[in-house]
């Protein structure tokens, strides 16, 4: 027996389906008083197609332009309190602090060398040929105000040059403003106290040094 479809064997003439296609074997009713005589398909590949079918050349239509309209743009608010946010300050503050109040403190103490100079001279003078007159008080006096200025930017310029440092980036202002401050602060203290031995050693009224 065989396969209708594609012809292989079937070993086994009950089966109801072809083991090589699976194609189903119709069942052939055998009568007692004729027999049928089976005639074995022959099986024929079908016939390739070689017909080329050209593509369409259709041409490409561009559409139209539209006018795009992009959406309004929202801008998101938080319905929450947004904190402040603080200006960016100079990064060299302090270290110009420093410098812009150490340089006065230097020109107050050579100020006050200057007058302390001239008052020294002057109350010297004095001194040598008569009794010293109470106006070289006033050149004192100036010298003691002059150095205390002085004393007070010196101070100032350490300060700011002491936070710069802490605060800021190494920068050459903030080292100028400390070395001025500094030697404006020394030169300040030291020509004060020079300054208030000259008033001791001269004193006002004091009589003549070579009578």
């Amino acid at each position: 027996m065989f396969c209708p479809d594609c012809g292989s064997k079937l070993d086994d003439p009950n089966q109801n389906f072809c083991p090589n296609c699976g194609t189903k074997v119709p069942r052939i009713q055998e009568s007692p008083r004729s027999e049928t005589t089976y005639q074995q398909p022959t099986y024929q590949p079908p016939a390739p197609n070689y017909s080329y079918q050209r593509p369409s050349t259709t041409s490409y239509q561009k559409p139209p332009p539209t006018n795009y309209q992009s959406p309004p743009s929202t801008t998101y608010r938080s319905p929450y309190p947004q904190p402040r946010v603080k200006p960016v300050r100079d990064p060299e503050r302090f270290s110009k602090i420093s410098l812009g109040m150490a340089i006065p403190g230097a020109i107050f103490a050579l100020i006050g060398l200057y007058v302390g100079f001239v008052t020294f001279m002057i109350a010297n003078t004095f001194a040598m040929y008569g009794p010293v007159p109470p106006g070289v008080m006033v050149g004192w006096i100036g010298k003691l105000v002059v150095h205390s200025i002085g004393l007070t930017f010196g101070i100032i310029a350490v300060a700011m040059s002491k936070k710069a440092q802490r605060l800021e980036t190494e920068n050459g202002i903030q080292k100028a403003g400390a070395v001025i401050g500094l030697l404006a602060l020394a030169f300040n203290i030291l020509l004060m106290l020079l300054g208030i031995f000259q008033m001791i050693t001269i004193p006002v009224g004091s009589p003549p040094l070579y009578p």
